[in-house]
């Protein structure tokens, strides 16, 4: 079947759930936007170099999660997040640290579930897929992408406070973590292999329709 037509008919799913869905429940089409500030760092080693470089600083987080209930309290959706470092103070191993970039940050496209406890409305979301890393160096007008295969997880518990049947906002608190192994490069006649790992904790303001 095309994958336009399986999209479709999974949207009208979800469609058709929240037209017949009760107010203040969570069993149908689910929508949720996250926007929070925290604090992150990222780690760099280097083989062939034997060096590690730790960027950190406060981060600012978001997440849109869009789905529907698979049973009710329990949500399937896609999620997409993203975490960066503003602002950060790099640190080597050697001991020298400077502020080479204006920022450095991670996004995540992939899928993961939210469980609600009710009455409390209450929850408890996790996400996993690809994670992909950039970086903004200062004086520049764009951020670059570094070049490798990556994977990330979010993890994220909190509340939420109904303002209309199907309206609810909420906080959180959030947890990114990602890790990134680049393509071998040469610096001279010495080849050097790189691993990042991202990792954010903070706090998010959320707004859900379910």
């Amino acid at each position: 079947m095309n994958k336009k037509l399986v999209f479709l008919a999974m949207f009208s799913s979800f469609a058709v759930a929240s037209a017949e869905s009760l107010p203040e429940t969570h069993d149908g089409f689910f929508l949720a936007f996250g926007l929070g500030l925290g604090s992150g760092n990222m780690k760099t080693e280097i083989s062939g170099g034997n060096s590690t470089l730790t960027t950190t600083g406060t981060n600012s987080t978001f997440d849109f999660r869009i789905g529907g209930a698979v049973m009710e309290d329990l949500i399937l959706h896609a999620t997409l997040s993203g975490d960066a470092i503003n602002s950060p103070k790099t640190t080597s191993s050697n001991g020298a640290s400077g502020s080479p970039f204006s920022s450095v940050g991670m996004s995540l496209l992939g899928v993961g579930l939210t469980k609600y406890f009710m009455p409390l409305n209450a929850f408890v979301s996790t996400s996993g897929g690809l994670a992909k890393f950039s970086y903004q160096e200062k004086g520049a007008s764009e951020s670059k992408n570094i070049d490798g295969n990556g994977f990330g997880l979010q993890i994220k518990a909190g509340k939420e406070w109904w303002v209309s049947p199907n309206w609810a906002l909420g906080a959180s608190a959030v947890f990114n973590w990602a890790t990134l192994t680049t393509d071998d490069y040469q610096i001279g006649t010495i080849t050097l292999h790189e691993t990042d790992t991202h990792r954010g904790f903070g706090v998010q303001f959320s707004a859900t329709f379910q």
